[in-house]
């Protein structure tokens, strides 16, 4: 009997991941000015983001080895994981673009990169007057390695959550008896 997938799809999985992450930096992050705290909390976003994404292709590499999986691992997985993951960094930079001539839809257009991709504006990469291309590519380009290093690693087995559990949690030592 094949096991029936019960997951959302992953564009819709994905986009729940990225928008959980968008709010939660857009109260936090964007209040805090500027200076090395605002780059402090967005770096910790960042990573929390992309050890999202890498858990997510993670888990979908374990499932897509088992035996009774209908799904044969392939490349395909994380490399369309990580371009939806890059598609909601990149589609309100191009309506941005598009919007250039647009004054108000350029202000549109911000604000809704603005609720997107929060998580990202610890490195100022887009404001109303501009976009700065190299942390957004540096970003799409991380998104892309931790899907495909997630996958890759699910497909081998490998769980790195197991590996920190050893390290995060002590077992407790028997409590001595008293007479």
């Amino acid at each position: 009997m094949a096991a029936v997938e019960k997951r959302k799809p992953p564009a819709i999985a994905l986009l729940g991941n990225h928008m959980m992450f968008s709010v939660i930096a857009l109260f936090i992050v964007l209040n805090m000015g500027s200076g090395a705290v605002k780059i402090g909390f967005g770096v910790f976003f960042l990573i929390l983001y992309l050890f999202g994404v890498y858990d997510y292709s993670n888990r979908d590499g374990i499932e897509h080895k088992k035996s009774y999986s209908t799904i044969t691992p392939s490349f395909k997985y994380p490399i369309v994981y990580g371009l939806i993951g890059m598609s909601y960094l990149l589609v309100p930079c191009l309506a941005f673009l598009a919007a250039m001539g647009y004054p108000n839809a350029k202000i549109f257009t911000g604000l809704f990169f603005l609720a997107t991709n929060a998580q990202f504006l610890f490195m100022d990469s887009f404001s109303i007057e501009y976009i700065n291309w190299l942390p957004l590519t540096i970003f799409c380009l991380l998104i892309m390695a931790f899907s495909v290093l997630g996958y890759l690693s699910g497909i081998k087995g490998f769980r790195l959550a197991a590996l920190l559990s050893k390290y995060l949690y002590v077992k407790k030592k028997p409590a001595k008896k008293t007479k």
